[in-house]
């Protein structure tokens, strides 16, 4: 998510406003952080997270997160989009 983040600020022109630090994995936000946590508080997001391990020694390197908007997220957008689109229509 940090890096696709980071990847639209940089190279796709988005205008996020987040700033980013170099970190082990790659860019960091602060601001993202907090940003995406508090979209799952809020029942939007879910995230898994999975222990990454080292294929050799099998030490733990870190985690693995994996996010999924949830069926109240995909509501929301689809509302909003009718809202859009009867808008348009009137």
């Amino acid at each position: 998510m940090q890096k696709t983040v980071f990847l639209g600020q940089k190279e796709l022109g988005l205008e996020l406003d987040y700033t980013f630090i170099p970190y082990y994995f790659g860019p960091f936000s602060k601001e993202l952080q907090d940003d995406v946590y508090k979209l799952k508080r809020l029942g939007f997001i879910e995230i898994k997270e999975y222990v990454v391990e080292d294929p050799v020694t099998g030490a733990m390197m870190g985690f693995k997160k994996i996010y999924k908007i949830t069926e109240k997220a995909q509501t929301k957008i689809l509302d909003e989009e009718f809202k859009m689109f009867v808008t348009e229509k009137t």
